[in-house]
């Protein structure tokens, strides 16, 4: 488990503020790795990191069930406006990309695949390496975790396949290089123990035919 910095944005900054606030509201409805995903975004080594990191992680929960059926489009769609108007527009080229290795990142952390997962961590992350060559190991680390006899869970290998689909797009490998690091960012210890308590709780469920899943 890997503990995060401090956070880079002063807490009386009222977008960290406000971001803290939704990721309470989304804790409270039972929403934690959402949660989590959001306070993890406040942990980037920079201000500017931070501000790309929020503006991904904002337009993918905007998108999902999760933040219309709790009625949070319009304050997600107001923190996404005070990043802009900090920033500049989102640079969306690589959202798809983004949104899909994450998807495929929570579905490790809730299914007990942290062991996949800190292999892509330790290939994105590796900064003596080139944008494109930490990419092409990422992709290697995918075609390996995706091998038969690995005990991917089911819905796993979809999940891997569109992520290598994507990858093998890309053009700006700098921009991209960003992009997956974001989505490859540790959450901290304390989430860290929590999903893995919960993921233990699910498998047990699910074993007696109870859904496991949260809600996107």
């Amino acid at each position: 488990m890997q503990t995060l910095p401090r956070p880079r944005l002063d807490s009386k900054v009222p977008l960290y503020q406000s971001v803290v606030e939704l990721a309470d509201r989304l804790e409270q409805a039972d929403q934690d790795l959402w949660a989590d995903n959001l306070r993890a975004c406040l942990h980037a080594r920079t201000a500017s990191e931070i501000f790309a990191d929020l503006a991904l992680e904002l337009y993918r929960f905007r998108h999902c069930t999760a933040a219309r059926h709790l009625r949070l489009v319009e304050t997600v769609d107001a923190l996404i406006a005070t990043v802009e108007a900090a920033v500049g527009p989102t640079e969306t080229a690589h959202l798809p990309l983004y949104c899909t290795l994450k998807d495929l990142v929570d579905f490790f952390r809730l299914g007990g695949g942290m062991r996949w997962l800190r292999r892509l961590e330790t290939a994105i992350m590796d900064k003596d390496l080139s944008d494109g060559a930490r990419i092409a190991r990422l992709s290697a680390e995918l075609e390996q975790i995706a091998l038969p006899g690995r005990g991917i869970p089911p819905g796993g290998m979809a999940r891997i396949d569109a992520v290598r689909q994507r990858l093998s797009r890309i053009h700006d490998t700098t921009a991209a290089a960003r992009c997956l690091s974001a989505a490859l960012r540790p959450l901290g210890e304390y989430a860290a123990v929590r999903l893995s308590a919960r993921s233990v709780v699910e498998a047990s469920s699910s074993s007696r035919g109870a859904p496991g899943q949260p809600a996107r």
